[in-house]
């Protein structure tokens, strides 16, 4: 049904925009831990946010949906910026480049006739549309901004980055896609490969959980990219439940860290001890992860599986990547949760952190969304009569990568390797000053009998990199005045409307 050609109120956009609403309330109970003398800050950009999530799933206005795409994108930096400012700067900047080319392309569709959002039959349109989102959804090749954010922001913040702010744009492409796409299934493929290595190598608990979230986007993608109704039904599927174990794992990061005192996972002293109810809950996210049943991240990969039978190339690859999230789950469970279990009693931090309703919560709707999964893509508004029922073949096919991989990584030895340090985004912004300025040097040595083109040319190439570096990398309230610029592509955008 839609309401005033604006917008939609079809079963899945209002599942997901309940679901988002959920998940933000989720989040926010993890604030007073993390976060205790900012809690009336957040509470409003929060509010915001589930605003922005609204306008972004029931839009059927392409306007709409931009205005609230920008709304979250501007709670989001201003969430990162709490903790940490110069991250928040650099956030801001690289989502306002983002949200340039995702305007480009809408505005591209309106002049080619698509007034809603809604399905594009044209593919190099849909390609043009994978592209945009690219940066703001982290799509392989415009990802190098997820690792370095979501492990540096607070708790709170990487829980609700993680679980809803990077899904928005796969929803959009599972609303204009309806067919395969070969161009985003072959990223699909990539993102869930390279995110799943980079995660089965990192010691950063925090670390490890972002390039999980780009190994688990591409399993989304490819399900789109497949384009088959079970393999669109499994993609967003995997969406939600994703979305509630990577939020969940992301506030225990926080209390892991607490009790330990660092992130490095080989560093873990008996986590059962010290906090066991986190220690659940991170053991079950872990697991649905890894799509084993009965939890909720099995319902998305089981129908993903299915309609990929008919080709063998694409199931051995798809067999890949699932073998991969199920070893460096366990990796992580044996390094941070079993390996060291010696008595310790439990620390006071630990004690005064009381998420025990939030954790609760999110670990009993994990199990159940696994134990009936019908019922959890009912809500969805999606059939999948007699596809989830139990057999002696599929109990096996879902223990026989968790024995392998148990067995593997006691062979290697619980895989471990030389901690690293952790991603930042000053390497890329330093990098591009570093880069004009060595620009800037050459223009002297290759010109240096012409003084006026060398002052010229080169001192201009140095003085713009400066200038440019100090713009958008050290003055938050100058990047803010790029506001306007998007304010009037809007206005732009409803008069071509």
């Amino acid at each position: 049904m839609i309401v005033g050609n604006y917008f939609s109120l079809e079963p899945p956009f209002i599942f997901l925009t309940l679901w988002g609403i959920f998940l933000t309330c989720l989040s926010f109970l993890a604030v007073p831990v993390f976060a205790p003398l900012k809690k009336k800050t957040f509470a409003l950009l929060y509010l915001g946010f589930a605003g922005g999530i609204s306008l972004v799933f029931l839009s059927e206005s392409w306007l709409f949906l931009v205005i609230g795409w920008e709304i979250i994108t501007l709670t989001t930096a201003f969430m990162v910026s709490q903790s940490h400012r110069k991250l928040g700067q650099q956030y801001f900047f690289l989502q306002f480049v983002g949200e340039c080319l995702f305007l480009y392309t809408v505005i591209l569709a309106q002049t080619t006739g698509y007034q809603k959002v809604g399905v594009i039959s044209e593919v190099w349109l849909q390609n043009l549309f994978i592209v945009g989102v690219g940066l703001k959804s982290a799509i392989f090749g415009l990802h190098f901004w997820l690792p370095p954010v979501h492990s540096q922001a607070s708790p709170p913040v990487s829980a609700i980055l993680s679980g809803l702010t990077v899904k928005i744009g796969f929803v959009l492409l599972w609303r204009i896609i309806p067919q395969e796409n070969a161009f985003l299934l072959g990223l699909g493929l990539i993102m869930a490969i390279y995110g799943g290595i980079q995660a089965l190598l990192a010691t950063d608990y925090k670390v490890l959980l972002a390039y999980s979230t780009i190994s688990q986007l591409g399993y989304i993608a490819l399900g789109i990219g497949i384009g088959s109704p079970l393999a669109r039904a499994g993609s967003i599927l995997h969406l939600v439940a994703h979305s509630l174990a990577k939020s969940t794992l992301f506030i225990g990061s926080g209390l892991w860290e607490k009790a330990h005192h660092t992130r490095n996972i080989y560093q873990f002293q008996n986590s059962w001890g010290k906090n066991p109810l986190n220690a659940l809950a991170t053991t079950i996210g872990f697991l649905s992860l890894a799509g084993i049943a009965p939890f909720a991240g099995y319902a998305g990969k089981h129908l993903i599986k299915l309609e990929a039978e008919g080709n063998l190339w694409l199931l051995i690859l798809i067999q890949l990547i699932s073998f991969l999230s199920v070893l460096y789950s366990l990796r992580f469970l044996w390094w941070g949760l079993f390996k060291n279990r010696s008595n310790f009693t439990l620390q006071k931090e630990v004690q005064k952190s009381n998420l025990s309703f939030q954790l609760l919560i999110a670990t009993f709707i994990l199990l159940i969304l696994g134990i009936w999964p019908s019922t959890f893509s009912a809500l969805l508004g999606i059939e999948t009569d007699g596809l989830f029922l139990w057999s002696f073949q599929k109990i096996l096919s879902n223990l026989i990568p968790l024995v392998t991989g148990g067995l593997l990584l006691f062979w290697l030895g619980g895989l471990s390797v030389r901690p690293k340090k952790a991603p930042s985004l000053d390497f890329l912004f330093q990098g591009t000053y570093t880069c004009c300025y060595r620009i800037s040097r050459r223009c002297f040595q290759l010109l240096d009998s012409e003084k006026w083109i060398k002052e010229g040319l080169g001192g201009g190439i140095l003085l713009l990199s400066q200038k440019i570096y100090r713009i958008v990398f050290t003055s938050f309230s100058n990047q803010l005045l790029l506001i306007p610029i998007l304010l009037f592509l809007l206005l732009l955008l409803a008069r071509i409307k």
